[in-house]
């Protein structure tokens, strides 16, 4: 698991129409991974990785003129096989 405490953003000099300094702001979040394996024999393998489970929707990074949005859930299935 992986915790984000509220953060925010205040360009120097950038006001709203109304004259107040403009913020941009993300409230805190935590985000869940999870990974199992299966051992088929001693050779072969199956795990799934799963990351952000609850789906949660963020900002990963806060500028004046751009900002993102982190990872969606995402499921990844692996076979492994050693010789």
């Amino acid at each position: 698991a992986q915790y984000q405490s509220s953060f925010y953003f205040e360009p120097d000099g950038a006001v709203s129409t109304s004259g107040e300094q403009i913020r941009i702001e993300q409230g805190g979040y935590a985000l869940i991974d999870l990974m199992a394996r299966y051992d088929l024999t001693e050779n072969v393998a199956l795990s799934v990785n799963a990351r952000n489970i609850t789906d949660a929707r963020y900002l990963s990074s806060l500028t004046f003129t751009q900002s993102y949005y982190g990872a969606p859930r995402s499921v990844l299935g692996t076979l492994s096989v050693k010789y």
